[in-house]
């Protein structure tokens, strides 16, 4: 999933939109897998005669070429979630010929396009941390400096994520479980890292520190 890519809007009509999604497509290809190879994937989109687009509001043929297309750029062995899948066929399925606008899919892409999650998430995460007497002027300043200069909104120095992983490395071993690392990453920006390949190992700090970067990189502007 790539940087800035909406979560699923909040709301029972945007809830059902994803679930349509995951059962009339994913679930069809990946049969219940949680994860699958981009070729598993692609194969499956161009084989199967039971996957139901049209309970989606999804162009199955933008999907299917957005697929193929990110085979032959990762690979056929990538492995891709569900919600990295979701994230893509909501981006590029956009509405056919006939005119057909699902609003929860249009409210998704102009999300995305403008990258609104992380940055309205990242503002509300930085009032409440700085707890400013003026927040609206707090905001107006946090927004300025992000559109003119480019600065984060919410902004972690390497000797803030040093104090987290601390406060989780409680024996001072050097290192932490993946249930701690995910727990500390999921606070600071609502999102837990990134699937590693032994996820049973212990996170060094300065594993830590690099995934959390890549969290805040994706999640956080």
């Amino acid at each position: 999933m790539g940087p800035g890519e909406a979560k699923p809007m909040p709301g029972p009509r945007a809830r059902y939109h994803l679930e349509r999604i995951r059962e009339s497509v994913w679930d069809v290809v990946a049969n219940g897998a949680l994860k699958i190879t981009c070729g598993e994937l692609k194969k499956g989109l161009d084989e199967s005669k039971d996957v139901s687009w049209e309970r989606t509001g999804l162009d199955g043929a933008k999907v299917r070429r957005a697929v193929t297309l990110e085979c032959q750029a990762t690979g056929d062995e990538t492995l891709l979630t569900f919600d990295e899948f979701h994230a893509l066929a909501c981006r590029v399925g956009g509405p056919g010929d006939d005119g057909f606008v699902d609003p929860v899919l249009a409210t998704q892409t102009y999300m995305e396009t403008h990258r609104l999650v992380p940055l309205l998430e990242s503002m509300t995460a930085a009032v409440m941390t700085a707890k400013p007497d003026d927040p609206k002027k707090f905001l107006e300043l946090k927004l300025r400096d992000h559109h003119f200069r480019g600065a984060p909104v919410l902004e972690y120095e390497d000797a803030d994520l040093d104090a987290v992983f601390t406060q989780f490395d409680i024996v001072r071993s050097g290192a932490i479980t993946q249930e701690q690392c995910d727990k500390a990453i999921v606070a600071m920006t609502g999102h837990k890292a990134k699937p590693r390949t032994d996820p049973s190992a212990p996170v060094t700090k300065a594993e830590f520190m690099r995934l959390a970067r890549e969290a805040l990189d994706e999640y956080t502007a």
